[in-house]
């Protein structure tokens, strides 16, 4: 038997397995992936602007004598301000024509609270400056445009009258809240995946000696994009299929694998028992060598036991040389009387064949 070459071929049989195993847990990954995989079956994409200009105008003074001011970061003076226009400029357009609807309003809110603690109103009112109108439209676009005037003076005294009843110490701010739903039906969208809203808040203060008007909304500078995707059952189907079948394949191989491991430590475990019990029992007459003594040219009587060369030493009365080559798991014992050489060889894969016999 050569012993190497077996040894190469388990080697070989094992990496293959490994490889195997491999290839058949990464198919199956692959495959996993389409589980969740979706096809889109519509998509719409909608932008959205937003201006908002304002014009400041002011009550008669011998300071600020101009017809209007366009409102920007510059600090007004509360006390002389009169009102203020907004003008709204909402647009809205779709990356294809749809069946839409929207409803807009704009409403004031009238905030007192504690100095310091402008978050957490302590009363608040409100007024509708545009009543809330439902438009349809069937096209990719609207646009809607509206001035709406904010009597400053008017909701100033109406938080005086508040103040002076409530003899609380406080401030006063005015929010003004364009608000607007959007809806509409599209191919495969649903309703509901077109519905959006938007909204342009403006913050007023009126308490302020010099005040600025902030703003904010939530109108991205960045077109959306709407999806509707479904999972492809078929595919999800044949997913299944090839991942339980490489799911299967990948445990028959690791069992495979597992067996062929566990039989080279059972093989290499007697071999192993086997040298030990021959050193330990017979060690007043082994001689362990780096080399081993030349039989060329001698009678050479190869046993078939350990035992058979005992009995030969028996009779000679001379040591037993032996060397133990551990990469084939293979040791050689040798006995020599003048042209006589006893020999026997332990070999891992006889010692298995002997157990199986």
């Amino acid at each position: 038997m050569n012993n190497s070459g077996d040894i190469t071929k388990k080697l070989l049989f094992n990496m293959i397995l490994i490889v195997c195993i491999v290839l058949s847990l990464t198919v199956a990954f692959k495959f996993s992936k389409n589980l969740s995989k979706e096809t889109v079956i519509s998509s719409l994409s909608y932008c959205e602007e937003m201006g908002d200009q304002f014009k400041l105008y002011y009550q008669d003074n011998n300071f600020y004598t101009k017809s209007f001011y366009t409102v920007n970061d510059s600090p007004y003076l509360g006390k002389l301000v009169d009102s203020i226009d907004i003008d709204y400029d909402y647009y809205l357009y779709y990356s294809n024509e749809i069946y839409g609807t929207y409803k807009y309003n704009v409403i004031a809110t009238l905030y007192a609270y504690e100095p310091g603690n402008e978050n957490d109103p302590i009363w608040s009112e409100d007024y509708t400056l545009v009543d809330e109108d439902l438009v349809s439209f069937d096209g990719k676009d609207y646009r809607i445009q509206n001035t709406v005037n904010i009597k400053y003076q008017d909701f100033l005294n109406r938080y005086k009258d508040y103040a002076r009843e409530s003899k609380i110490s406080s401030n006063a701010k005015l929010i003004v809240r364009f608000e607007v739903n959007n809806e509409g039906t599209y191919n495969n969208l649903s309703r509901d995946a077109l519905s959006h809203k938007a909204y342009d808040y403006i913050t007023i203060p009126l308490t302020e000696s010099m005040f600025k008007i902030s703003k904010t909304n939530n109108i991205a500078k960045d077109c959306k994009e709407i999806n509707n995707k479904v999972k492809s059952n078929s595919d999800n189907i044949f997913s299944i299929i090839v991942i339980a079948l490489c799911g299967l394949l990948s445990l028959v191989l690791m069992i495979i694998l597992y067996v062929s491991f566990r039989n080279e430590q059972t093989k290499t475990s007697l071999y192993q028992r086997t040298l030990k019990k021959i050193i330990t029992t017979y060690d007043n007459i082994l001689v362990s060598v780096q080399k081993l003594p030349d039989t060329k040219g001698l009678n050479i009587i190869n046993v078939t036991s350990f035992d058979d060369l005992v009995d030969a030493q028996s009779e000679v009365r001379l040591p037993i040389n032996y060397k133990e080559e551990k990469a084939k798991k293979t040791t050689k014992f040798i006995l020599i009387r003048n042209d006589m050489a006893w020999v026997y060889t332990l070999k891992e894969g006889d010692l298995e064949d002997e157990k199986k016999a």
